[in-house]
C-alpha cells in the first residue's frame, strides 16, 4: 500500500511541487500526477521497510532455529526492492515538452510606471518583474562600469604624462615607470574592490559597526607612497590624485572616501622627506595613521544624522584610521624590494648599499687609482653638502660622486691625480690621442656601472658628469702645435647634465681638481676659482637641460667655497727649535746623554753614511 524508494531526498529536498508517476506493471500503463506533499505519508525507504518486516517476523521466527531464521530473513531482504524509481530519460523528455508548450510572455514596463503600490501585497508577478529589472540593470551596469574604469585609467595616465611634460620636464616618467604605475594602479583598484566587498560582509556579521568604518581601514596611502619611493614626490602627487578618483568611483561616488584617500596619499609623501633608511616608511605610516585618526572621525561624523548612527562609531573609526596608516607602510615595505628586484629601480635604500666604501668597485678603485679614489671621496662630500643646500637628493649626489670616475681604473696613470713621482705620459702623446684617453674614462665608467648594476640614476650621472665640456688644456696645446684642431674632437660626447644632482657632481669634480692644483689656496683664490668654473660652465651651456636656477648656482658656489677653504686651509709654519738646530750642527744645547739620530734624506738613505742613494 506504500511506495518504496531508495532515497527520499530525491523527492522531498529538490523543491518539487508534484511528480509524474507511471505504473509499468499490468496490461495497461497507469499514469498520474501526484502532489509531493501528499506522498510524504505514503513513501518509505527500503531500510524502513526492512526494519518493519524484522519487527513483524520476530514472533514467527521463534518457532525456527537460528540458522533457519537467518535464511528466512536473508530471503526477505533480497526480495525487498524499491517500487518507485527515478526515470531520468523520461524526465528530460517531459521537461522538453513542457518548455515547448510554454509561450513567451513579454511584459512591458514603462518609465515611471508603478509596479506595486505601498501597502499592496507582493505577488509572484511583481517578483518576476523586479527580478528581470534587476538582472537587466546589473548587465548594463557591469558593462558601463567596465567601460568607465578603462576610460578612467586611460585619462588618469594621460593627465599624469601631460602634467609632467608641461610642469616637471625633469620628472617625466619613462615607459617603464608608466608600466609599473599602471600595474600598481590596477592592483590598487582590484584590492580596493575586493575590500569593499569584504567590508559589506563584515558589516553584516558585525551589525554594530557601519560599512564606512571598514572602508577607512583600507591602506589608501600605499599607491602614492610607492610612487614616492621609486620615483619622486612630483609624480607621487599625481598618483595620489588618481588613487582618490578611483577610490571615489569604486565606492559608488562616496566623496568622503575619495577625500580621505587623497589626503592620506598627500600626507604620506610629506612625511617621507628623506628616504635614507627603511624605518622612514614605518615612521611615515605612524604619522599618517595619527593624521588619519582625526580624518576618520570627520568621515564618521558625516553619518551623524543617519539611521543607526551611534557615538561609539567614532571610536571604531579612530582605530581604523590609525591601523590604515600602519598597514599601508607595511605593504609598501613589502612591495618596494620586489619592485627594486624585478624592475631594477634604484631607491635610496639601494643607494645606501652602494654608499658602503667596502663595495668591490670602490675597493678596486682604491687599489688601481688611489688618487682618483681620494678625489671621488672629496667630490662626494662637496656634492652632498650642495644637495642639502638646494634641496635635492643628497644621498644620490654623494653615491654617484663615489663612482663617477671609476672608468679611470683602466688607464689610471694618464690622470694627474694618480701620477706620483713619474713622468706625465701625455708628454709623449699628441693632443688628439690624449683627448681620446680622457673621453674613454666616461665610456668605461658606464660599462663598469652596468656590469655591477649600479642603477640608472648613478649610470646617468657617470655619463653626464662632464657634459659636452671642452678639454681646454689639450685643445690649447693642439693650437700651439699649429694643428688647427676641430673643437668637437676635444669635447666630451655628453649628454649634458639633466638633473640637479648631475650638475652638483659636475661642478664639484672640476672645482676640487682646480683648487687642489692651486699654489696658495687661500679663501679669495678658492672662491674666485669656484665662481670661474661655474660661470664658464654656464656660458658654455652645460646647465641648459638641468632646470637649475642662478640662485641655486650661487648657493652651490658658497657651499663649495666654504668646504674647499676648510680642506685647503693654510697651516702655521712652526720655527725651528733650538734642539733641532743642535741636532744639525751645534750640539751645545743638547742634553747630556741624548743620542743623535742620523738625518733621513728624501732619497731614503742616512745622511753621512756610505750607502749609495737610489
Amino acid at each position: 500500500r506504500k511506495y518504496i524508494v531508495a532515497d527520499k531526498d530525491m523527492i522531498f529536498k529538490e523543491g518539487l511541487e508534484e511528480i509524474f508517476i507511471q505504473k509499468l506493471s499490468g496490461e495497461e500503463k497507469e499514469q498520474k500526477r501526484v502532489k509531493t506533499f501528499h506522498l510524504f505519508q505514503n513513501v518509505d525507504t527500503v531500510d524502513e521497510v526492512k526494519q518493519a518486516v524484522e519487527a513483524r517476523m520476530k514472533s514467527i521466527l521463534v518457532k525456527f532455529s537460528s540458522r533457519e531464521s537467518r535464511n528466512v530473513m536473508g530471503m526477505v531482504n533480497d526480495l525487498l526492492a524499491p517500487n518507485l524509481t527515478f526515470n531520468k530519460q523520461s524526465t528530460l523528455e517531459l521537461k522538453k515538452i513542457a518548455r515547448e508548450r510554454v509561450k513567451m510572455t513579454i511584459m512591458q514596463i514603462n518609465r515611471g510606471e508603478i509596479i506595486v503600490r505601498d501597502g499592496e501585497p507582493i505577488e509572484k508577478t511583481h517578483l518576476l518583474v523586479f527580478s528581470a529589472l534587476r538582472k537587466a540593470r546589473a548587465e548594463f551596469k557591469s558593462f558601463v562600469y567596465f567601460l568607465f574604469h578603462m576610460l578612467l585609467f586611460l585619462f588618469a595616465f594621460y593627465s599624469l604624462v601631460a602634467f609632467a611634460r608641461v610642469f616637471w620636464s625633469l620628472s617625466l616618467p619613462k615607459f617603464k615607470d608608466l608600466a609599473v604605475l599602471g600595474m600598481c594602479t590596477v592592483m590598487y583598484a582590484l584590492a580596493l574592490k575586493v575590500w569593499f566587498f569584504i567590508s559589506f560582509l563584515l558589516s553584516n556579521n558585525f551589525p554594530g559597526i557601519p560599512t564606512e568604518v571598514f572602508f577607512v581601514l583600507f591602506p589608501y596611502l600605499a599607491l602614492a607612497l610607492i610612487a614616492r619611493v621609486i620615483l619622486n614626490p612630483e609624480i607621487s602627487l599625481l598618483v595620489a590624485i588618481v588613487a582618490s578618483v578611483i577610490s571615489g568611483v569604486l565606492s559608488d561616488g562616496n566623496f568622503q572616501i575619495s577625500a580621505y584617500a587623497l589626503l592620506s596619499g598627500l600626507m604620506s609623501v610629506v612625511f617621507v622627506l628623506k628616504f635614507e633608511e627603511r624605518s622612514v616608511l614605518l615612521k611615515a605610516g605612524l604619522w599618517v595613521g595619527l593624521f588619519q585618526m582625526f580624518l576618520a572621525i570627520v568621515v564618521a561624523l558625516g553619518r551623524v544624522y543617519t539611521i543607526g548612527f551611534a557615538w561609539h562609531h567614532l571610536v571604531s573609526s579612530l582605530f581604523a584610521g590609525f591601523l590604515s596608516g600602519i598597514i599601508g607602510a607595511l605593504v609598501v615595505e613589502a612591495l618596494v624590494p620586489l619592485l627594486e628586484y624585478f624592475f631594477n629601480y634604484t631607491t635610496n635604500i639601494k643607494l645606501l648599499e652602494f654608499a658602503n666604501t667596502n663595495h668591490p668597485l670602490l675597493q678596486e678603485l682604491l687599489i688601481k687609482a688611489p688618487g682618483t679614489y681620494q678625489h671621488s671621496m672629496v667630490v662626494g662630500q662637496l656634492a652632498s653638502a650642495g644637495a642639502n643646500a638646494i634641496g635635492v637628493n643628497a644621498l644620490l649626489a654623494r653615491v654617484a660622486s663615489y663612482f663617477h670616475d671609476i672608468g679611470k681604473m683602466n688607464k689610471s696613470l694618464y690622470f694627474i691625480e694618480n701620477q706620483q713621482c713619474i713622468a706625465n705620459p701625455h708628454d709623449k702623446l699628441n693632443p688628439t690621442m690624449s683627448a681620446r684617453i680622457l673621453v674613454s674614462h666616461v665610456k668605461d665608467g658606464v660599462k663598469l656601472a652596468r656590469e655591477y648594476k649600479l642603477g640608472a640614476p648613478i649610470i646617468d650621472i657617470i655619463e653626464q658628469h662632464h657634459g659636452t665640456s671642452l678639454m681646454r688644456f689639450f685643445y690649447s696645446k693642439a693650437r700651439e702645435l699649429g694643428l688647427e684642431p676641430d673643437e668637437l674632437d676635444y669635447r666630451y660626447p655628453g649628454p649634458k647634465p639633466k638633473t640637479r644632482e648631475a650638475v652638483l657632481v659636475m661642478i664639484a669634480d672640476s672645482a676640487e681638481a682646480a683648487c687642489r692644483s692651486l699654489d696658495e689656496p687661500n679663501a679669495v683664490r678658492v672662491q674666485t676659482t669656484v665662481d670661474k668654473i661655474i660661470n664658464r660652465m654656464f656660458a658654455d651651456g652645460q646647465f641648459d637641460e638641468s632646470n637649475i636656477t642662478l640662485r641655486r648656482l650661487k648657493d652651490i658656489s658658497l657651499v663649495y667655497t666654504k668646504i674647499l677653504i676648510a680642506l685647503h686651509h693654510t697651516r702655521i709654519e712652526y720655527p725651528e727649535s733650538a734642539f733641532e738646530d743642535g741636532a744639525d750642527g751645534d750640539n751645545s744645547n743638547r742634553r747630556k746623554g741624548d743620542k743623535v739620530t742620523p738625518k733621513i734624506t728624501d732619497s731614503g738613505s742616512k745622511e753621512g753614511s756610505a750607502e749609495p742613494r737610489l
